[in-house]
């Protein structure tokens, strides 16, 4: 018998870019931005982000992100969630 991966999980973020920036919007919900590296991490941590959201959130590099669609293009995702969402 032969193991498989999860085909939905590639390395921290899930193949539906849709689904990752709901998370994210979830998450940093009502996170003022510009947000720096650590504002972020700390926001999601006190949400009480899944671990998969921190280690990507941790994987961030070093700096300002001016809008969560700027942070989300930092994680490779390119879908930007609906406002209000």
């Amino acid at each position: 018998m032969t193991q498989t991966r999860n085909p939905t999980v590639i390395t921290g973020v899930r193949r539906d870019p849709r689904v990752d920036a709901q998370r994210f919007d979830y998450v940093l919900e009502g996170l003022v931005f510009p947000a720096a590296k650590w504002q972020v991490i700390g926001h999601a941590e006190h949400y009480g982000a899944d671990a998969l959201t921190r280690a990507a959130l941790w994987a961030l590099p070093v700096g300002v992100y001016p809008n969560l669609p700027a942070l989300l293009r930092t994680l490779g995702i390119r879908c930007v969630p609906p406002a209000g969402a």
